[in-house]
């Protein structure tokens, strides 16, 4: 979840209609830094929840996220980007090996 009215990252369980759900709260910049130390350890795990997740609501971050975090992952060129970077690929060969 992206909420810029959060200062720091955070996460929250809590059970909704009787559902186990786990919220990990960033603000629109907070998110890079766990995308850089998943990438530094290669362990994509929010990488991975912010590609795989589904978007509820948007109101036009959540796309963006996506698609960077799947950019980081495979190396899908991000729409309106000047930038050509080549994909993570200590990510690539942790995630298919």
């Amino acid at each position: 979840m992206i909420d810029d009215t959060y200062q720091a990252s955070f996460r929250e369980s809590f059970l909704f209609q009787n559902k186990p759900v786990e919220c990990f709260v960033h603000n629109s910049q907070s998110y890079h830094v766990f995308f850089d130390q998943d990438r530094s350890r290669a362990r994509p795990s929010l990488l991975q929840m912010v590609y795989e997740g589904v978007i509820v609501k948007d109101d036009g971050f959540a796309q963006k996220w996506k698609d960077e975090a799947e950019h980081i992952l495979i190396g899908k060129k991000l729409k309106n980007s000047k930038k050509n970077e080549a994909p993570c690929t200590e990510y690539v060969h942790m995630i298919y090996f």
